[in-house]
């Protein structure tokens, strides 16, 4: 169980339209449990706290990315 599995489970969500899918039709009451069974069925193996942390680390990665393209002149990253 890993952080690192985690993030490429919130990666590959969104990117692949087929596991975006299968997380789309889960209830309208999704935990993380849920969440953590979809992956492991999709042969990523993290706990809940690991999808947690990976959730709010791909989030803080990416505001930083729009945040840094919002004051580059002319939409231009500061740092590619």
């Amino acid at each position: 169980m890993s952080l690192q599995a985690a993030l490429a489970f919130v990666g590959s969500v969104r990117r692949d339209e087929a596991l975006r899918a299968r997380v789309e039709e889960l209830d309208d009451v999704v935990t993380e449990e849920h969440l953590v069974s979809v992956g492991r069925d999709a042969g990523y193996d993290f706990t809940a706290e690991e999808l947690q942390r990976a959730h709010a680390l791909d989030w803080r990665m990416r505001w930083a990315r729009y945040a840094a393209r919002e004051a580059a002149p002319q939409g231009r990253l500061v740092n590619p």
